[in-house]
């Protein structure tokens, strides 16, 4: 690509909207809890994305090697 947007300028708009959502747990069984606590309402999520067709990709299994308080 030519253009860069550090220059201002800009692919056209797709319409399309990416939402990132990362999460940090303080426990080592934090992420098995926060699945478990996803559980109820993941039925409701699964209806919207087929709904609007939205599509998600999980990544997990990720662990932090540096942090801020280290």
């Amino acid at each position: 690509m030519s253009e860069s947007w550090v220059e201002g300028k800009y692919l056209p708009k797709t319409g399309r909207v990416i939402f990132n959502l990362s999460e940090i747990y303080a426990i080592e069984g934090g992420r098995e809890q926060s699945w478990a606590e996803t559980a109820e309402w993941f039925p409701i999520l699964t209806e919207l994305m087929k709904e609007f067709k939205i599509e998600m990709t999980v990544t997990n299994q990720l662990s932090i090697t540096h942090d801020l308080w280290d």
